[in-house]
């Protein structure tokens, strides 16, 4: 958008809450993400934590697992994260707890990315929710990401309904409702993420980067790991040569005032892999911290009080000191 804008685009630019993520990784600095799993998931769940400051299970567990689950947004933002990375490809997950979250995470001023189950009308159905971000799980070529930029992004660009977000619904009965500027506002600040996390997605990431409307690549490094047949192998050269393959494509993408960022899954246990990428490649911004299950080990969840914000904090801290170190 230019620097003077018209009154509706002002309008549409208030009605459209800024992605925290996406602001972060333009001004050149680390999106950090939470990965949420025991928050939605109790009863799967090694470590229930909703169920932590009661000393009987509680007797509405679903209300208060989704009580507690909008809670973690407020936790997160006082931690500090910029965004929330939930997966629903790989589990339970509905668009109603979608929806509780990413007006929670709206409200508080963070972003909600999620994984989408699959390549459909899902992802529409999630980003009229509220959700910021949505990344495709094992995308291959550069068809399935056009698949994604058509559900994400409304036209031009892409083929998204015409829908209202949390933030617009109360708005769109007025005559004054910005359409054509809202949509074009939405579509600045959503996130279209392809993942890679095959050997053929890999193969044809110069594709996938150039589609217009993708935003960012996001590298499942555990999947690719174990495709390339070296899984848990994080110091052997080809995950190196790997994420440099990657980068350089999304580099390549970035012309024209456009740009093409990085995401990282699955390096948490490797900080000094994290330090070595964001430095090699400045594209490399977006990343998965830290996951709510291993923020704090199951009896300090339990008993002891404040273990996961304190986990939280701490991994924030980490990635704070990180950037203050290759200075972004």
């Amino acid at each position: 958008m230019t620097a003077a804008m018209s009154p509706k685009m002002e309008l549409a630019s208030t009605m459209i809450h800024r992605n925290k993520a996406l602001d972060e990784m333009n001004a050149n600095r680390l999106a950090y993400m939470l990965g949420i799993q025991a928050t939605f998931n109790p009863g799967k769940s090694r470590v229930p934590w909703p169920e932590r400051r009661y000393r009987r299970p509680p007797p509405l567990p679903e209300l208060i697992c989704i009580l507690a689950a909008t809670e973690i947004a407020q936790m997160a933002k006082q931690a500090g994260y910029p965004a929330i990375y939930l997966n629903c490809e790989h589990s339970g997950t509905g668009l109603q707890r979608v929806q509780d979250l990413a007006c929670a995470c709206l409200n508080v001023g963070i972003s909600l990315i999620v994984v989408a189950p699959d390549n459909t009308q899902w992802i529409s159905r999630a980003l009229d929710c509220g959700v910021q971000g949505v990344i495709i799980p094992r995308t291959n070529d550069a068809d399935m990401a056009r698949t994604l930029v058509k559900y994400s992004k409304h036209r031009p660009v892409g083929e998204r309904p015409l829908a209202e977000t949390p933030n617009q619904r109360y708005r769109m009965m007025y005559n004054d409702f910005p359409f054509a500027e809202a949509m074009e506002v939405a579509n600045e600040r959503t996130l279209a993420i392809p993942m890679i996390e095959t050997v053929k997605g890999l193969e044809n990431i110069e594709e996938i980067c150039a589609v217009p409307g993708v935003d960012a690549v996001f590298v499942g490094t555990w999947d690719l790991m174990e495709e390339m047949g070296i899984l848990g192998q994080y110091d052997n050269p080809l995950l190196m040569e790997a994420y440099d393959k990657i980068a350089a494509a999304a580099e390549k993408a970035s012309v024209n005032g456009r740009k093409v960022f990085v995401g990282c899954g699955g390096l948490e246990p490797r900080p000094d892999l994290i330090k070595k990428l964001t430095e090699k490649h400045k594209c490399i911004r977006l990343f998965m911290a830290s996951r709510d299950n291993t923020l704090a080990s199951p009896p300090s969840f339990m008993n002891e009080p404040g273990a996961l914000m304190k986990g939280m904090r701490a991994e924030v801290a980490g990635f704070q000191a990180l950037a203050e170190k290759i200075g972004a």
